[in-house]
């Protein structure tokens, strides 16, 4: 105050019954309540008790924050931490943790989250436009350890087999019981057990999901890769292709040979086990004598090519020498749709279908 005094001072804060008559009123622990018009009346005593008055407004800047997160994590995801703070703002954040851990952004994102990752997150929110307050809040995060996956080594296969896949063991770590989940299912007998066997017909990438008590998962993938089988399809020459063989004949019977190829094996023989082979039997030709005598012939093939992969073919052949009576051997087929029997040819016998039986003809 200006004047002579002395004073009297008489103070009101609007809205409420607060007073005090010191000359500078201190509010100690101020909290948004006490935010308003406050009012001082001057009584100077000394000179007819004259008076003045003034006001002043006070804003109490009371910020406050919660901090959390979304705990527990697995191992391996994302811990996000999150603030949210009350209060006019702006503000500035300080997030405090484990490890380390430091960071300005009001939402912080750790990934990949580890087990050294858990623990107390504390953070402190200044609110910049009212005099630079500030108020703290913490979170606890809990990391879950994850287990671990193995979905075993590549493999190959042959077409038609099996194999069983998935490492040993599939599930390790984490908190067991273990869950399985294969996929794609196709080919797979058990695609919920830990190891099942695979019959796929085309090559396939499989992903096992290995899930402990916790929901942590994990994943790992292999590869099956399924090898076409070799053609063993048998073809012979022309001359025995009419089904007519003449005793002691030669022919050849061949196969697509495949690429790459491993081994071939022919056996051809008649009914007393005797070979009928001329000369190698372990390529993609054989050649073979028919016998003077009436017999039958079998003939067979065995295919392994590059990837390990067999095949067999072992049509057999009914063959005949002259008849007495001048007739030679031809080979016949029973036809339904003929209700009769026809003519066949041995490259007909050989692709292995039908009933089959010798019948002889009258040379002409």
């Amino acid at each position: 105050p200006t004047g002579t005094g002395p004073f009297n001072f008489s103070w009101t804060r609007s809205g409420d019954g607060w007073i005090s008559s010191v000359q500078h009123p201190t509010i100690s622990n101020a909290g948004t309540d006490d935010a308003g018009t406050y009012t001082v009346v001057v009584t100077e005593t000394g000179c007819n008790s004259c008076t003045a008055g003034a006001t002043t407004s006070v804003t109490v800047c009371a910020p406050s924050v919660t901090a959390g997160s979304n705990s527990p994590v697995c191992e391996g995801g994302a811990i996000n931490l999150t603030s949210t703070p009350t209060g006019p703002g702006p503000y500035t954040y300080s997030w405090s943790g484990p490890d380390g851990f430091i960071s300005t952004q009001a939402n912080p994102t750790i990934s990949p989250a580890g087990t050294g990752d858990a623990g107390t997150y504390t953070l402190v929110v200044t609110e910049t436009g009212c005099n630079s307050c500030t108020a703290g809040a913490t979170t606890s995060v809990t990391v879950l350890p994850k287990p671990g996956a193995d979905a075993g080594a590549d493999k190959a296969i042959c077409k038609g087999d099996e194999t069983r896949i998935g490492g040993d063991p599939v599930g390790s770590g984490g908190t067991p019981p273990y869950t399985y989940t294969w996929t794609p299912t196709t080919g797979l007998d058990d695609p919920s057990s830990s190891r099942p066997m695979a019959s796929p017909d085309t090559s396939q990438s499989y992903t096992v999901t290995v899930t402990v008590s916790n929901s942590c998962t994990a994943r790992d993938t292999m590869s099956l890769v399924v090898n076409e089988l070799p053609n063993c399809q048998i073809t012979v020459d022309d001359a025995a292709s009419d089904g007519l063989v003449e005793p002691g004949s030669t022919h050849t019977a061949w196969i697509e040979a495949p690429v790459p190829v491993a081994t071939i094996k022919w056996t051809v023989k008649d009914s007393e086990d005797n070979n009928l082979i001329d000369g190698p039997n372990d390529e993609a030709m054989v050649t073979f004598t028919a016998p003077l005598e009436p017999t039958t012939i079998f003939i067979g093939v065995e295919v392994e090519d590059g990837n390990i992969c067999e095949c067999s073919f072992e049509p057999s052949l009914v063959v005949d020498g002259p008849d007495p009576r001048g007739g030679v051997l031809k080979v016949w087929r029973y036809i339904p749709a003929l209700a009769g029997w026809g003519l066949i040819g041995l490259a007909a016998i050989l692709a292995g279908a039908g009933a089959w039986a010798v019948r002889r003809r009258k040379r002409r």
